[in-house]
Formats: C-alpha cells, sequence, structure tokens
C-alpha cells in the first residue's frame, strides 16, 4: 500500500468557542445521555419480566422492579443539574461564536484575532493583538430576564448583573488571563507589551464605566470604538513578532 501523510503541517489554531463545544458534548455524553439510555434500558427489561411473569413463565420481576427503581430516582435527582449545566455550556458557547464573529472585523483595523487560547485549568476566551496593544476578552454570556430594564454596572472595580453580584468575578478573571498573556508575549518582544483586560456582555446594556479604569467592561458592540480611542502603542513588527508567539503558544498547548 502507498504510504501517505498529512497535508496539514501545523496544527489548526482554535476557533472561537472551541473548548465550550467540547465540555458541551462530554456533559450531554456524560450526564444526560448516559442516564437516559440506562432509565430505558431498565424499564425495558422491568416491563418484560412483568410481562413475562403475567404469561406465568418462570421469572419474578421484583429484583428488577427495585433496581429499576433506584436507577430512576437518581436519574431524578442528577438530571435537572445536569440538565442545567448542559443548558449553561450552549448558553456559553452561543456567546463566544458571536463575539468571535463580532472581533473578526477587527481584522480591517490591523488586529490579529485569536480565540480559545487554552491554559492549565482554563481556557482564554479571545485575544487580540494590534495598533492599540493586546486584548484579553473574557465572554460572560448571561440569560437576561423577559421584562424589566436588566443592565450591567461597572464601578471601576466590581460588577453587578441586573443588581445581583455574580458568583464568580469577571474583573478578576480579566486581570489574570492578562497577566498570563503578559507573561506568554513579554520574551517576544523584548520588554512587557500593553495588555488591557476586557469583559464582553453579549446582548447586555452595559452602563458607562468610570474614565480611566484599568479593566474595560462593555457590551461587544462598544468595543471597536474604545480601542480607536486608544494610542498606538504596537509597531507592524511588534504585531507580526507577537502574533507568532502567541500562535507558537497555542499549538504547545494541550488541545
Amino acid at each position: 500500500m502507498k504510504q501517505t501523510k498529512d497535508p496539514i503541517k501545523e496544527e489548526p489554531l482554535p476557533q472561537a468557542g472551541e473548548s465550550t463545544q467540547t465540555e458541551l458534548l462530554r456533559a450531554v455524553l456524560e450526564s444526560l445521555l448516559l442516564w437516559f439510555v440506562v432509565v430505558v434500558f431498565l424499564v425495558y427489561i422491568t416491563l418484560y419480566q412483568w410481562y413475562a411473569w403475567w404469561l406465568q413463565k418462570p421469572i419474578h420481576p421484583g429484583v428488577m422492579t427495585g433496581l429499576t427503581v433506584i436507577a430512576l430516582i437518581i436519574a431524578a435527582v442528577r438530571f435537572p443539574a445536569a440538565y442545567r449545566r448542559a443548558r449553561n455550556l450552549r448558553l456559553g458557547h452561543r456567546g463566544e461564536v458571536a463575539v468571535g464573529q463580532c472581533l473578526e472585523h477587527l481584522r480591517t483595523k490591523g488586529y490579529k484575532v485569536y480565540h480559545d487560547i487554552g491554559e492549565k485549568g482554563y481556557n482564554i476566551d479571545h485575544v487580540l493583538i494590534g495598533p492599540a496593544g493586546v486584548v484579553v476578552i473574557e465572554t460572560k454570556t448571561i440569560s437576561k430576564p423577559a421584562r424589566g430594564d436588566a443592565r450591567v454596572t461597572y464601578d471601576g472595580q466590581h460588577v453587578t448583573v441586573d443588581g445581583h453580584t455574580p458568583d464568580r468575578d469577571p474583573v478578576a478573571q480579566a486581570q489574570a488571563g492578562a497577566s498570563r498573556m503578559a507573561e506568554v508575549l513579554t520574551e517576544a518582544l523584548g520588554r512587557r507589551p500593553p495588555v488591557r483586560p476586557v469583559v464582553l456582555y453579549p446582548g447586555w446594556f452595559v452602563d458607562p464605566q468610570p474614565r480611566g479604569a484599568d479593566v474595560w467592561v462593555l457590551n461587544p458592540k462598544a468595543l471597536p470604538s474604545f480601542l480607536d480611542q486608544e494610542p498606538r502603542v504596537l509597531s507592524v513588527d511588534d504585531i507580526r513578532r507577537l502574533s507568532s508567539e502567541l500562535e507558537r503558544h497555542m499549538r504547545r498547548a494541550p488541545r
């Protein structure tokens, strides 16, 4: 047989929401589909044994009925939480894809756009490298109430979403991602690159934030205008070197 080889020399870079999509698929297969198959199988066996017992065959369905009842109870307890997790992952994936598509338009303004940068135990949703520096983006896709004036408020340090404080601090998450990217890219530039942490809330109205905040909290549609107002701190050569280093880093990361 004639030998062949893979024509793709370099591993393709991740797409927006790729790791969330993988996690969602795993959640559906492991938590939802698995229990559904187990319950259906046990119910089928139980019904068959009751049918055989009714026909007066030498079989008693008591044991299998007990196992089925136990499986139904466990499934009833675990299924709602698994369903909520899958629903939240699906929502998060949709948000990352939507934000990713929005960011792609920034390529016309000289920005390199990267998605789903894998790190140990977490991932960075999006990174921009362009004239205004390195922008590290944390995307937060949250369901909105059907009624009322729901909005995101940011005082320069803390975020509230529809009047509630998030369980995980999105500002701290964005700062951690920005710190990591600065660490990765410093060697390529020979100095610490200017890095801006950003939190994006797709679909939400975000109140105007204080001037001079280190972290931006925005609706994705507002990001281009914020970047346009920033000074140009990276040259074309800087952007090329930083992009090459980030791409090498992404290809080395476990997938």
